[in-house]
């Protein structure tokens, strides 16, 4: 009886653990770096840091769980190795539900890892994301990631002339105004989109419209 009791003892200690949800060693980290545009679509950039055992297996970003995978154009370590997973199967609790980057790092370092999603139209929310290191699961990390989805294009603010006068030599004087049909400020920086010709006029016209 002895024996067969420490044998269950024996068992039972070397069976692997999946501690869930603990702070994260100083020794990995996930950082949120950047969002920009390329190609017509937005880039979202992130710091891996992964140093000492257990390495980095993968790593996940949480979405909202509408999220929509086709948004998914690339990645900077490829489609095949980024998925969205609802949840992920490989961590029991939480339910992580979001981007999954399936990559490991044998080695010590940082890396540099971009999801793109397709449009201009993303803005940034605050989400988390959680490390798979051998049988840990640590986090959460409070990063920024996408929206739950692309944001509305906004109507376009359309220019009214307001007022034309004839001057004596023969000139005009035109007063504008605009019309924005949307409910909220639209700010259109000086450029393609916010210019007057000839040039020399252009840069008094105003970047916000109320």
């Amino acid at each position: 009886m002895k024996r067969v009791l420490l044998a269950l003892l024996t068992a039972v200690f070397i069976l692997p653990s999946l501690v869930v949800g603990v702070p994260a060693p100083a020794n990995h980290n996930i950082e949120f770096i950047q969002t920009y545009t390329a190609n017509g679509n937005t880039v979202f950039e992130y710091r891996v840091t992964n140093s000492g055992n257990p390495a980095i297996s993968h790593w996940n970003l949480v979405t909202c769980a509408d999220f929509d995978e086709n948004w998914i154009v690339n990645s900077s370590i490829g489609l095949g190795l980024t998925e969205f997973v609802d949840p992920d199967p490989s961590i029991s609790s939480p339910n992580v539900t979001g981007i999954k980057f399936d990559q490991g790092y044998e080695n010590d370092g940082q890396y540099t890892v971009t999801i793109t999603l397709s449009g201009t139209n993303w803005s940034t929310i605050t989400t988390e994301a959680y490390i798979k290191a051998g049988q840990n699961v640590y986090g959460p990390y409070s990063v920024l990631g996408p929206s739950c989805g692309p944001d509305q294009e906004p109507d376009p603010v359309i220019p009214i002339v307001e007022c034309l006068t004839r001057n004596q030599d023969g000139s005009y004087t035109v007063s504008f105004g605009y019309n924005n049909p949307n409910s909220e400020t639209i700010n259109i920086p000086l450029g393609d989109d916010n210019k007057i010709i000839p040039a020399g006029k252009d840069g008094a016209q105003p970047t916000s419209f109320s």
